[in-house]
C-alpha cells in the first residue's frame, strides 16, 4: 500500500483523537473511484409500516382482509373523531395506491410540501421474510446478513478513499445490539461510531483536522511543514460550522412543525377523545379501552392529540445535518443514522397500564376490566415514549403517534432531498430506511407482535427511478403467523421469479452489494436489484396479493 507523508499525519491524528475502535487505517485504493454513498436509516424496535411505506393493497384491484388493527384515518365527517369510522385509507401515486400517510403536508425550509415528493425516486421492498425472529438478531441482520463474515458497510468502506470510510451515529440503542454495531471489515477499514446522542458530532469528527496545533508534540518534526490540515481537505471548517449550524436549526424547525401541527386531514383535524375516566369509575370498562394503550399507561387526555404538544424526537435534526454537511463534502462512503422514537409526550387524566386486565377468551374475544385503578402520576419527560416495539401500542395509539412519527422523519428526508438537489448530490445517495421487521397485528386493536415474516425496506435516491414497489404478500396470514386469519398486513408471499421461494433479506443485501460494486456477503441469494447506467434496476417487479 502506497501511503505518503500526508496520509500519514492524517492517521496519526485521528489514532490521538478516537477510541481504539475508531482508529482509522487510511487505505487508498485505486481501482475504486466511485461517489457513491450508502446512507441506513435504522428504526430500532420494529414499528408497524403499513401506516407509512407498506403499501398492503397497492393496485386498485387488490384484494385485502381487512383487519380491525390495520386503520390510517377517520372517515366520519364533524369535530369529532368518531371511533366506528376508522378504516384503511389510501392515495394513488403513479402506479400504486399508497397508505393515505403520502396526501399529507411535510415542513420544510421552503414551507409546506407534499409528502409524494418523497415517492418521485423511491423503491420499497415489501414481504421480505427474515427467517428467524428477534430484535437484535434481526437489527444487526440489516448489514450484517452473515455473522463472521464482513459486513455491508465494511465491505464499502474497504473500498473507501473517503475521511471517514464509515460512521455510525449512535441513538438510544446504542451500539452492540443493532445493525451499526457490526461493522467489520477485512480491508482494515475503520468506523467512527459517534457516542449515544452526542450533541455535537460535527466536533467530534472533524475537530480534529483543525486542532493539529494542539498537537504539536506529537509531530514536533513536521510542524512548519503541516501547521494545518486545512489544505489536505481543502475546506473551510469555520464557514462548515456555520454551514452545520444553520442546517441543525432548520432540520430542528422541520421536525418540530411537522409532529406539532395538528393539520393532518382525517386524523388530526378534529378532536379526539381519550380514554373516558368517567366510564372507568363507573366499571364500565369495554374492549375499545385497549385503543389507549402505550406500554406503561392508558391515555385518558380529554383530546388525544394533546399528547403532541410538548413532544420531540431527539438528536434526529442533529443526525440529519451532519448527514448532508458529511455527504455534500464527499466526507463519507457509508453512514448508519439512528432514529430516536417520539418522547416527552404529554399525559393527563391518564392511567397505569397495570390498573386493567386483558382477558382473553379467545382469538377475537377480548376485553379490559378494572383490576386496581391507579392514576398515571409521573410529570411530563423523557421516559413519556411512543414505544415503537408496540406490543402493547393499542390502536388510536399506533395509529396517530405512528403517522406523526413517520411525519418527523419524512419532513427530513424531503429537506434532504431537496438540499442534495441543489448541491446536485442527490444522484450520489441511496437511503435505505429499515428496521428489523414488520407487525404482526391482534385482532382486539391492543398491539401487535413481531412481523419477522413481513419486513419492510425503503429505498430512496435519485438512483431510483419513479416509484417502485416490489414484493408479494398474503391476502390472509394463516401460517406463521400468531393469530389465525389474521388478515392483510404484510407477511410475505412466496416469488416465482425467485424459483417459488420466499423474498429473504439476502436478496436486498446482495442487491446493495451488486448496485455499488461489491462481492456480497450472501452469495447464494440473487440479486433483486442492480445498478446499470446509473440506474436501479430490478430483477422482478411482482408486487401481488396472493
Amino acid at each position: 500500500m502506497k501511503c505518503n507523508r500526508r496520509d500519514l499525519i492524517k492517521l496519526a491524528i485521528l489514532s490521538s483523537c478516537f477510541s481504539t475502535k475508531s482508529i482509522f487505517s487510511y487505505t487508498p485504493n485505486t481501482s475504486y473511484h466511485t461517489n457513491l454513498k450508502y446512507v441506513h436509516l435504522n428504526i430500532a424496535g420494529g414499528p408497524c409500516r403499513w401506516l407509512f411505506d407498506n403499501p398492503i393493497a397497492p393496485f386498485k384491484e387488490s384484494k385485502i382482509d381487512k383487519h380491525p388493527m390495520i386503520v390510517n384515518t377517520f372517515a366520519n365527517k364533524g369535530n369529532e373523531a368518531n371511533f366506528s369510522n376508522m378504516i384503511y385509507g389510501r392515495t394513488k401515486v403513479q402506479d400504486f395506491y399508497m397508505p393515505k400517510f403520502w396526501e399529507m403536508d411535510l415542513y420544510t425550509s421552503t414551507g409546506k410540501r407534499k409528502a409524494s415528493e418523497l415517492l418521485e425516486n423511491c423503491l420499497i421492498v415489501r414481504g421480505v421474510h427474515m427467517g428467524i425472529d428477534g430484535h437484535s438478531l434481526n437489527n444487526r441482520r440489516l448489514l450484517s446478513p452473515v455473522p463472521g463474515k464482513p459486513n455491508l458497510t465494511g465491505l464499502l468502506a474497504g473500498n473507501s478513499n473517503k475521511v471517514f470510510p464509515s460512521v455510525n451515529l449512535v441513538a438510544d440503542s446504542g451500539v452492540a445490539g443493532v445493525a451499526g454495531g457490526t461493522f467489520y471489515s477485512e480491508n482494515n477499514a475503520t468506523q467512527v461510531d459517534v457516542p449515544q446522542n452526542h450533541d455535537n458530532p460535527f466536533h467530534y469528527l472533524l475537530n480534529p483536522f483543525v486542532s493539529i496545533k494542539e498537537q504539536q508534540s506529537l509531530f514536533a518534526n513536521i510542524e512548519n511543514e503541516y501547521s494545518d490540515l486545512k489544505d489536505v481537505l481543502k475546506l473551510d471548517f469555520d464557514l462548515l460550522k456555520k454551514r452545520y449550524l444553520k442546517l441543525k436549526k432548520i432540520y430542528e424547525k422541520n421536525i418540530h412543525e411537522s409532529i406539532r401541527t395538528l393539520d393532518i386531514e382525517g386524523l388530526s383535524d378534529r378532536s379526539i377523545k381519550g380514554l373516558s375516566t368517567e366510564k372507568i369509575s363507573l366499571g364500565n370498562v369495554k374492549k375499545e379501552i385497549s385503543y389507549f394503550a402505550n406500554n406503561d399507561v392508558h391515555i385518558g387526555n380529554k383530546d388525544f392529540r394533546t399528547t403532541l404538544k410538548t413532544s420531540v424526537i431527539e438528536n434526529l435534526g442533529n443526525e440529519f445535518a451532519i448527514a448532508q454537511i458529511l455527504i455534500e463534502n464527499d466526507l463519507i462512503s457509508t453512514l448508519t443514522l439512528n432514529i430516536n422514537t417520539l418522547t416527552h409526550l404529554y399525559y393527563e387524566d391518564s392511567f397505569e397500564s397495570d390498573s386493567f386486565e386483558r382477558v382473553i377468551k379467545g382469538v377475537k374475544d377480548t376485553f379490559f376490566k378494572v383490576s386496581n385503578l391507579k392514576k398515571y402520576t409521573k410529570s411530563i419527560d423523557r421516559t413519556h415514549e411512543f414505544q415503537l416495539d408496540s406490543h402493547d401500542t393499542g390502536l388510536l395509539t399506533n395509529m396517530f403517534l405512528s403517522t406523526y412519527f413517520y411525519r418527523g422523519i419524512s419532513s427530513c428526508l424531503l429537506e434532504m432531498k431537496r438540499q442534495l438537489q441543489s448541491s446536485k448530490k442527490w444522484n450520489e445517495v441511496i437511503f435505505h430506511l429499515a428496521s428489523e421487521f414488520d407487525r404482526d397485528p391482534r385482532p382486539d386493536g391492543s398491539g401487535s407482535e413481531h412481523g419477522w415474516n413481513g419486513h419492510v425496506s425503503s429505498f430512496f435516491g435519485g438512483a431510483i427511478e419513479g416509484l417502485q414497489v416490489v414484493g408479494n404478500v398474503e391476502i390472509n396470514s394463516k401460517e406463521n403467523s400468531y393469530y389465525k386469519d389474521n388478515g392483510t398486513w404484510g407477511q410475505g408471499a412466496k416469488i416465482s421469479d425467485l424459483d417459488n421461494r420466499f423474498l429473504v433479506y439476502g436478496n436486498i443485501i446482495s442487491g446493495l452489494s451488486s448496485f455499488f460494486g461489491v462481492n456480497t456477503p450472501t452469495p447464494n441469494d440473487n440479486p433483486l436489484f442492480t445498478r446499470k447506467a446509473g440506474k436501479l434496476k430490478l430483477n422482478t417487479r411482482e408486487c401481488r396479493n396472493v
